[in-house]
């Protein structure tokens, strides 16, 4: 699909910032993702930020600070530096002729909105501005593939009842499951409109789950709290889902039951700057006499917790949340509000088609996990993501090798409305509901207000 115009879509992810840059002469789209964050280190100094965050030496006492609380934009100045820097990388010297796509949260409190029109207006210059929600585009990106006529409809409502595997959302309608670094929001979809009255959203996140599992080892071990970028790789490298966490607990409460994960940390950097599992520990360090061998190495050993952390997700009331967990928000709290409660003959076909993304979404047995627990309904089931291969023909894709396919759907979405089958339609839908023109004056705000109010 050609365009008029260059666009830049910018994926404000609490923890990555995933954008691509198309401009109205290159038919070729360029990818780049980084962080969300300044870092700064003892033998570093400030400032640190991109690509520059994964090539430091070590990561002892690496602290970073972020635009993004909660899923929202805190840090208007901060934030700015880093779009500042994604302008950069894509040599756009003159954001005037940009139509910018932006992804935001839903209902974005009143001062987000004076801040985006600060950014917007004062900092920045573009066209225009066409805000959207992550949800959105990942059902775009799970659709593909879809088939419209009446036959192929038919033949996926047999599918579905025979409970065969499904492998695209139908006609814009589905359970949206955003499992990230600040929360996990569950948005049910009808004909690719939200049910604003029916979504539910958890505050358990990557983010929290890296703040306790720092707090456990600084208590149990040894002081972690300044290395939040280490116990976060730390997460993602040993911890996992339990399929059954009543039958764990009583595994661990016999004594003779052993099952730990020795992580050494680096305390050898040049070898190892965020340590590994003691299985990779051969491969990465062979003991000499210079490092005394492993017995020179600091070691954090996790058993339980490595478990039970991951579980916040599906039960936040483990650490004082009164709220409800995934399975939970799923099955049960998305029909018992708004206007899905008064649809129940929707549930079925809703619990049918859930779709999953987002960072924290890749962490081992999730999936498994929550299948297992959608699997005492008639008709649950989890659709399969996939990598859109027909969209990324020819494009460069280097830049998004660091990052999972789940934090990529959204990407993989707006791509699909600017290059796909069916992108002419969704991007009219998106750009009706969505997009403001700013003319550098003070009804702006007005006009951004009115954006973000028709989004929803």
């Amino acid at each position: 699909m050609s365009t008029s115009n260059a666009v830049l879509f910018i994926d404000n992810g609490g923890y990555n910032i995933k954008s691509f840059y198309l401009s109205s002469e290159d038919a070729v789209p360029h990818f780049f993702v980084i962080p969300n964050c300044v870092g700064a280190s003892t033998h570093t100094g400030r400032g640190i930020t991109g690509q520059h965050i994964h090539q430091l030496p070590h990561y002892h006492s690496f602290m970073v600070r972020r635009p993004v609380e909660k899923g929202f934009i805190v840090d208007g100045l901060l934030q700015a530096y880093l779009w500042e820097h994604i302008l950069q990388n894509f040599r756009i010297d003159d954001e005037s002729t940009v139509d910018l796509w932006l992804t935001i949260p839903f209902a974005p409190p009143r001062s987000l909105i004076n801040l985006l029109h600060i950014l917007l207006t004062k900092r920045f210059a573009f066209k225009s501005v066409t805000f959207m929600s992550t949800s959105f585009l990942s059902l775009v990106a799970y659709s593909l593939g879809e088939k419209s006529d009446t036959t192929d409809r038919k033949r996926s409502r047999q599918s579905m009842e025979s409970g065969e595997e499904r492998s695209t959302v139908m006609n814009g309608t589905g359970l949206m499951v955003d499992v990230g670094f600040s929360s996990t929001t569950v948005v049910p979809y009808v004909d690719y409109l939200p049910v604003y009255s029916s979504i539910v959203r958890i505050d358990v996140g990557g983010k929290l789950l890296t703040n306790r599992l720092k707090q456990h080892i600084s208590y149990t071990q040894m002081s972690v709290m300044e290395d939040g970028w280490l116990m976060n790789y730390v997460k993602e490298t040993c911890c996992e889902v339990p399929l059954s966490p009543s039958g764990l607990l009583q595994d661990y409460s016999r004594s003779d039951y052993k099952d730990e994960v020795r992580y050494y940390l680096p305390t050898t950097s040049a070898l190892m700057p965020l340590g590994c599992r003691e299985e990779e520990l051969v491969a990465r360090l062979k003991p000499s006499a210079s490092t005394g061998g492993d017995s020179a190495l600091q070691v954090i050993r996790l058993q339980q917790e490595r478990y039970f952390i991951p579980e916040l997700l599906f039960c936040p009331s483990d650490v004082g949340l009164d709220q409800m967990g995934v399975s939970e928000a799923l099955s049960v709290g998305v029909f018992r509000r708004g206007l899905l409660q008064h649809l129940p003959l929707l549930r079925p076909f809703f619990l049918s088609h859930v779709c999953v993304y987002g960072g924290t979404g890749r962490m081992k047995h999730f999936r498994e996990r929550l299948e297992k627990d959608l699997s005492t309904e008639p008709s649950g089931g989890l659709i399969e993501p996939k990598e859109p291969t027909a969209l990324l023909k020819d494009i460069p894709t280097e830049p998004l090798n660091s990052c999972h396919l789940l934090e990529l759907i959204p990407l993989y979405g707006a791509l699909a409305v600017l290059r796909g089958a069916q992108g002419a339609t969704h991007r009219a839908k998106m750009e009706e509901r969505g997009r403001a023109n700013l003319m550098g004056n003070k009804s702006d705000l007005e006009r951004l207000t009115a954006a973000l109010a028709r989004m929803l």
